[in-house]
């Protein structure tokens, strides 16, 4: 059905992963999810079938979050129905995250962290300015960004106008996504060779509608390769004159 998941088995809220830059058509892709470093966190005992096999407490609170926030609501769902879902204690769950929140916060930062890191990392390797130059950059940049957009199970941005994000205990998503914008900015700059506010902000939306793509259309993994490549070409086919 429209806005069903899609069922990706390369895409997990893992902590035990090494930041990327690209991600390269076809390969798995992860999301980093730093808690503690080593396995498991004292607590009580589980009290449930772990959701995720061989993944630590943290990871299946942050999957079980992501199921339940974007099926149900952030408002709707309660710890206790969290840690029910996760396989855990309530009391237990409360060794990662101190509050719903928090569990929230890191899930958000997890659909921006990777596409800046590759905007910074492309920013940085600006050599001669041109809008040859400019427009590869811009290309990869939307298409990792769209392609983690399209592979997260359950398309956490679109929790992106939870009523709850506007508090100031999520400061650090809306800077690194005000970052990453900014980021589409420049190199759409660079690519128009001019200064045209408006347009240059739209490569950047072209992109996070892959959010409301998922909302309301039935997308397979077997679709996520063309899409990707579709909403890349038009971020900056929207530049060309």
């Amino acid at each position: 059905m429209p806005g069903s998941p899609i069922q990706n088995p390369g895409f997990a809220y893992s902590q035990r992963c090494n930041p990327v830059s690209t991600v390269p058509t076809g390969s798995p892709l992860e999301i980093c999810m730093p808690t503690e470093p080593t396995g498991r966190r004292p607590g009580r005992p589980r009290a449930g079938t772990p959701r995720l096999t061989g993944e630590d407490t943290a990871a299946e609170i942050l999957d079980a979050a992501a199921e339940l926030f974007t099926t149900e609501g952030f408002g709707s769902v309660t710890t206790r129905r969290l840690a029910e879902a996760a396989g855990i204690r309530q009391a237990t769950m409360y060794h990662y995250f101190p509050n719903k929140k928090a569990i929230l916060h890191r899930l958000l930062l997890a659909t921006v962290e990777h596409s800046l890191d590759l905007a910074r990392e492309l920013l940085d390797g600006v050599t001669d300015g041109s809008a040859l130059q400019a427009t590869g950059m811009l290309r990869q940049l939307a298409r990792q960004d769209a392609e983690l957009l399209f592979s997260d199970t359950w398309n956490v941005a679109s929790l992106y106008s939870t009523p709850e994000v506007n508090d100031r205990s999520f400061t650090e998503f809306h800077q690194l996504r005000a970052e990453l914008r900014a980021a589409y900015t420049e190199l759409g700059r660079r690519v128009l060779g001019a200064d045209d506010p408006l347009l240059l902000e739209v490569p950047f939306h072209i992109v996070e509608s892959v959010v409301t793509l998922r909302s309301t259309l039935t997308i397979t993994p077997d679709d996520v390769g063309r899409l990707t490549d579709a909403v890349a070409e038009a971020a900056v086919s929207v530049l060309r004159r």
